[in-house]
């Protein structure tokens, strides 16, 4: 990601997937970070789509005590024509 418009077209593949309960998009980390009972491949895919490669960074259980597990991703790269 380099700019905010590459964080908005992130932030609204995400929220059109139902099954995320909120996330968290940082351009400064190249990271996103997603709650909810998503599968990480829907993550994934959705970012795909977008022109955005990304891996897992790890999974687990939130710390808001409603056992969401709790995605963090990691942005690898872009098509140049996408920004």
């Amino acid at each position: 990601m380099k700019c905010q418009d590459c964080v908005d077209s992130v932030s609204q593949a995400l929220s059109h997937i139902p099954s995320i309960n909120d996330f968290k998009v940082s351009l400064e980390n190249q990271s996103v970070l997603v709650r909810g009972t998503v599968a990480p491949s829907k993550i994934t895919k959705a970012l795909r789509e977008t022109g955005r490669a990304a891996i897992l960074r790890g999974s687990g259980d939130s710390d808001d005590g409603l056992g969401k597990p709790t995605h963090s991703l990691l942005l690898l790269s872009m098509e140049e024509s996408r920004c």
